[in-house]
């Protein structure tokens, strides 16, 4: 029986790190889509609660800070595409870190040239990604993928399970969680709604060493020609995780980018 295979990872933040131990299941597993959940890059230097840092540090101290951010995105795009083949359909998702990028090409839009917009940014269309925008959603089968940053902080995926009545993926808020309904007239109609954590670091500067629910993870899975699927959510613990066949993948020394302490 075919199957689609698909490999779903959100908030990298702009770290190659965990990326990286990553690389070599994406490798072994071959998707046939691979699915970016949004918050790929930070873009910490443009955020609104950073603005004082365009007086400080001098917005073209600023602006050089994104645009390096932008080339590690890139790197991290090509290691992506490496991984998966030529042949996987890439997704792309804005997460609402992304949005600062577009913000700030809205408010500044004389200091770019080359590029005004986040596909153009990171040349999506070259390398043949697809672009979901901030709010819209991705289907496979019955699944649908989002970002996820609008269904609240707690309650999540019980919020998005009512209001969507679709078993949807989330991100965006760094850690694993999944909440089920079914309908009173019908038992069959099971939704499951599930938000798998970060692919970037857990202990952000801006914590000051509080403690968190946060947990490297993504999702791996099946989707039949019926729509019908079968998925997982891999947690990985100090780079390490065990893949679907048992093999232990990770835990190799990372070479962090320079967001690797940001939020």
């Amino acid at each position: 029986m075919n199957h689609v295979r698909y490999i779903a990872m959100g908030d990298m933040q702009g770290e190659a790190g965990v990326l990286g131990d990553s690389l070599e299941f994406i490798r072994d597993f071959k998707p046939e889509v691979f699915i970016v959940g949004g918050d790929f890059l930070d873009f910490d230097a443009i955020c609104s609660f950073n603005r004082h840092k365009r007086v400080s540090k001098g917005l073209n101290s600023v602006l050089r800070e994104t645009r390096d951010e932008i080339m590690v995105g890139r790197k991290m795009l090509d290691d992506i595409r490496a991984a998966v083949g030529p042949k996987c359909e890439i997704v792309f998702m804005v997460g609402n870190h992304e949005e600062r990028l577009e913000s700030f090409f809205d408010e500044y839009p004389q200091l770019f040239t080359e590029y005004t917009t986040l596909e153009g940014a990171l040349e999506l269309k070259r390398r043949g990604i697809k672009l979901i925008g901030q709010g819209g959603f991705y289907r496979l089968g019955k699944l649908y993928f989002m970002h996820g940053e609008k269904y609240g902080s707690d309650l999540f995926t019980k919020n998005a399970a009512l209001k969507c009545r679709k078993s949807v993926r989330l991100f965006h808020h760094h850690t694993n969680q999944s909440y089920m309904i079914t309908s009173e007239l019908d038992g069959n109609d099971k939704i499951e709604v599930k938000s798998c954590g970060c692919m970037c670091g857990m202990a952000p500067s801006y914590l000051k060493g509080q403690q968190n629910r946060w947990i490297n993870s993504f999702f791996a899975g099946y989707v039949l020609p019926n729509g019908d699927y079968q998925d997982f959510t891999i947690s990985m613990f100090n780079g390490k995780f065990i893949g679907l066949d048992g093999k232990v993948y990770g835990g190799k020394k990372r070479r962090l980018s320079a967001n690797s302490e940001k939020h």
